[in-house]
């Protein structure tokens, strides 16, 4: 009988681990789980990131790009034209001029009306402001622009305001948010 008990004992100890063991187990594979499900997540949280950051790498070097293409030397507009801050001096070809202190830079366009800012300061140099012009001639965006070397906020806003007023040629079969330049010069007398 002795014989039976040991040989039933080692055979149940064999056949049906302790419910211990296999809690233990189920709690190991439950975790191996949970870090594989961890470890995916961070994967494509990584590749998420790269990817914005690509995108955002790409959109800086087409701002960029842009930006430079867009940029003019002082005192210079695309096609020639050419000014000095005292006014004299003018453009040449459509779409370009310079009067007094003022100078413009729209493709295409002949300005038709503009108010001139008045300046009551004591800085000399120049604001430049970026336009967007419709169909209709009408500035419909305005803001200030690289080249600026006046800092006065006050003044700066006074160009933007009356560049918001500035009319040109209507023409249809330009592109309904056409840019282009004014530059305020302002010297003291």
């Amino acid at each position: 009988m002795i014989l039976f008990l040991i040989f039933f004992g080692l055979h149940h100890c064999v056949i049906d681990p302790p419910v211990n063991q296999v809690e233990i187990e189920m709690d190991l594979i439950a975790k191996a789980e949970k870090q594989k499900a961890e470890h995916e997540r961070q994967l494509l949280l990584a590749a998420e990131k790269a990817r914005k950051e690509k995108e955002a790498k790409e959109a800086a070097a087409k701002k960029a790009k842009t930006d430079k293409a867009n940029a003019l030397p002082a005192g210079a507009f695309k096609n020639g034209g050419l000014g000095n801050p005292a006014g004299k001096g003018s453009g040449s070809g459509s779409g370009k001029g310079f009067s007094k202190g003022f100078s413009w830079n729209l493709a295409g366009r002949d300005l038709k009306s503009v108010e001139k800012p008045e300046y009551k300061g004591n800085q000399t140099g120049k604001i430049v402001v970026n336009i967007y012009v419709n169909n209709a001639g009408n500035v419909i965006a305005a803001d200030i622009a690289q080249g600026t070397t006046i800092s006065e906020k006050s003044l700066r806003d006074e160009c933007i305001k009356k560049a918001m007023k500035i009319k040109f040629n209507a023409d249809p079969k330009a592109a309904p948010k056409q840019k282009g330049a004014i530059t305020y010069e302002f010297k003291i007398n």
